[in-house]
């Protein structure tokens, strides 16, 4: 979850399959939020928590 002045703006998921591989999912910052930074600030934060993880292979849910 991403905050601004404790206002929450942006969310995203982490979601772990086999070892070693996982997938971000609902990646999603608010209108007021965009061009702030935030959805990369959630992207690395997802990527850093992935690699404690030891996810070696990280893939992005686009949908259907």
């Amino acid at each position: 979850m991403a905050r601004i002045a404790g206002e929450a703006v942006g969310c995203g998921a982490l979601r772990l399959y086999e070892p070693g591989c996982g997938e971000i999912k609902r990646m999603f910052v608010s209108p007021r939020a965009r061009g702030r930074r935030v959805g990369r600030a959630l992207l690395e934060r997802l990527e850093r928590e992935a690699v404690a993880l030891g996810v070696r292979m990280l893939r992005l849910e686009t949908g259907a």
